[in-house]
């Protein structure tokens, strides 16, 4: 399933940032909606591991000016704000 996100909604959203690792959420110079649209296709496991072999729950794939796109691992449908909102520091350019 594919989602349109437009990440300016996020910053609007629920998300306990105290219940998060400290460095999940991205640095401010990358913590802003990001100016396109972000693409999320929901994956089963199996297949977002295919996709991001490092963390198996998330990972932006290819980044362009006015889109993004992001696997998100279905499983993890319920982090869908703390998760958005950590892929969208990386549709902005951050790297870790």
């Amino acid at each position: 399933m594919i989602e349109v996100i437009f990440s300016a909604a996020l910053y609007f959203g629920p998300l306990n940032i105290d219940d998060l690792p400290r460095d999940y959420i991205p640095p401010i110079k990358y913590d802003y909606p990001f100016p396109g649209t972000i693409y999320v296709l929901w994956q089963s496991e199996d297949d977002t591991r295919r996709w991001c072999p490092r963390a198996g729950v998330a990972c932006t794939i290819e980044t362009h000016p006015d889109q993004c796109l992001v696997i998100i691992n279905e499983a993890y449908r319920k982090h869908k704000n703390a998760i958005i909102r950590h892929e969208n520091g990386h549709c902005n350019g951050w790297t870790h």
